[in-house]
């Protein structure tokens, strides 16, 4: 036995190919939570004439299936919080993960099977060569429309007090709401966030609502008394989860405009012009006095 155990070693140890070539993870970068049934693949290419002995997942380092073409029954499913793998529809190269369909958004669920995924490809003896490639998966509802911006009016004056409301389309999770005026971020001092709609759509997304309250400055304007402003949504801890503007544009009343482009007087005109009428009125003088003396 200590001779059979030590030829393994040797075996093991001289065995410098690589029987494993190639393994490659396909997920889900986003998955709905109110899909029920969530497939993780697991590609692998062993070298010619070399088996597999088994094939490992883990989320976020935790090993919770195992499938192994040798043993009885070949799959075997590990308990960790927020996985349930059906076994009848998983192999060696799939994984079926099941979500519940009536999601109440509990701690369990909130949870749920977003992670970090990794599948382990062991190769058979006498090698036992092993590959694994990871990937991330996250549990996401992307907003299918844009924001909604209203309470404007299309006109203001200055001093007045820019009132607007943002709200955002239904997603999960909850999206944040910014505003910006002309690109830059309005400072939160000047928005408030109202109640939001709570879960709607079986309880699993919700939107949100944002406030604005601006006191008007013609610094806000552009030259021709316009203000552009934008309101975003983005959806938090969402990797690649693109955001979603919605811009308006208001205008100045006219008399505001018109005060507002009128350049401020120049100075030094002024005082050109009135040395210009001093002189015009000494010279018409001059000619009065000089037509008195000759008659």
């Amino acid at each position: 036995m200590q001779l059979q155990l030590l030829g393994l070693c040797i075996l093991t140890i001289i065995s410098t190919g690589e029987s494993v070539k190639m393994v490659q993870l396909n997920i889900p970068g986003v998955v709905d939570p109110r899909q029920e049934k969530v497939m993780l693949r697991c590609e692998y290419e062993l070298s010619p004439g070399e088996t597999l002995y088994q094939v490992r997942w883990y989320k976020d380092g935790n090993e919770f299936f195992r499938y192994a073409p040798t043993f009885n029954p070949p799959g075997e499913d590990f308990n960790v919080t927020g996985v349930r793998v059906s076994r009848v529809d998983s192999n060696d190269t799939v994984v079926v993960l099941l979500q519940h369909t009536n999601i109440q958004m509990n701690t369990e669920t909130e949870v749920g099977i977003g992670g970090t995924y990794a599948c382990e490809v062991m190769e058979d003896r006498p090698s036992f060569d092993t590959k694994y490639d990871m990937g991330n998966l996250t549990i996401a509802v992307l907003p299918q429309q844009n924001p909604a911006l209203g309470g404007l009016r299309s006109h203001y004056q200055l001093g007045d007090v820019l009132e607007a409301e943002c709200t955002s389309a239904p997603s999960y999770p909850t999206a944040e709401l910014t505003f910006y005026l002309k690109d830059i971020q309005v400072t939160k001092a000047l928005t408030r966030q109202l109640p939001d709609s709570g879960r709607i759509d079986g309880k699993v997304v919700s939107s949100t609502r944002l406030e604005l309250s601006l006191p008007l400055q013609r610094e806000y304007f552009n030259a021709s008394g316009s203000l552009s402003l934008t309101c975003r949504s983005i959806l938090p801890g969402v990797p690649g989860a693109p955001y979603r503007d919605t811009k308006a544009v208001v205008s100045l009343r006219a008399n505001n405009e018109k005060l507002a482009q009128e350049a401020p007087a120049d100075s030094s005109s002024d005082v050109s012009v009135l040395v210009n009428s001093l002189f015009i009125l000494t010279v018409v003088s001059v000619v009065l006095c000089s037509r008195h003396l000759m008659f």
